[in-house]
């Protein structure tokens, strides 16, 4: 670095010669002192992720559950409401898997936001995008039990791997383990491999369109 420049950028500020992983460690410490900020003056932006869920549970659980069978029987409570009956390895790789896949799936909302005018609209959008995902899975129904046409969907669904990936590693009754479809049968892999699929894809369009937008 010559004088000059040395003398430009002010000392406590130099990122010359930094590692784009040190790049990135920075960043995501500044994204997170944000978002807890955010969250301790506005409490109720996390309602989306806790009280939605609990709804869904509790109506899927005591409105629907009585009319769901699950393939070989077995408690429906137990299906919906993942329980760790199993040993700390398993427990940790399955709460991994669903950080990784939540992680990679946050891009393609950033890509759904940068392509959208406001919040709102990219909140309804995803809200209408995202939500069939879920339900078309084997998140709360088996899907044994869909119409024949829907089920290669709900079998290639990442939602379908995500869930049953914690299920078998959860020690969970897992009705998708008797699907003999590639996901399904190596959930674990395939969340890998949609995670970094999304990762590849999702996670460079997100820069160029905030890129696009920043300069534009």
């Amino acid at each position: 670095m010559s004088a000059v420049t040395a003398e430009l950028v002010p000392e406590r500020d130099v990122t010359y010669g930094r590692s784009p992983l040190s790049h990135f460690v920075t960043d995501l410490w500044v994204l997170v002192k944000r978002s807890i900020a955010r969250i301790r003056r506005e409490p109720e932006t996390l309602a989306d992720v806790t009280f939605q869920p609990v709804i869904f549970i509790l109506m899927f659980a005591y409105v629907f559950g009585g009319a769901i069978a699950l393939l070989g029987g077995g408690n429906y409570h137990e299906y919906l409401i993942g329980g760790m009956h199993t040993n700390a390895a398993d427990v940790i790789a399955a709460f991994a898997l669903a950080l990784l896949f939540g992680y990679a799936f946050t891009w393609a909302g950033i890509c759904l936001g940068m392509t959208l005018r406001s919040p709102e609209a990219a909140q309804q959008t995803g809200f209408i995008l995202f939500l069939p995902m879920v339900f078309i899975s084997c998140a709360f129904v088996p899907i044994q039990g869909m119409p024949g046409w829907l089920q290669p969907v709900a079998e290639w669904n990442p939602m379908s791997a995500i869930a049953t990936a914690c299920r078998k590693l959860f020690g969970n009754p897992n009705p998708a383990a008797a699907i003999h479809s590639w996901p399904l049968q190596h959930p674990e892999l395939a969340v890998l491999c949609w995670s970094a699929a999304m990762l590849v894809v999702f996670a460079p369009l997100a820069v160029h369109l905030y890129r696009r937008k920043a300069l534009g």
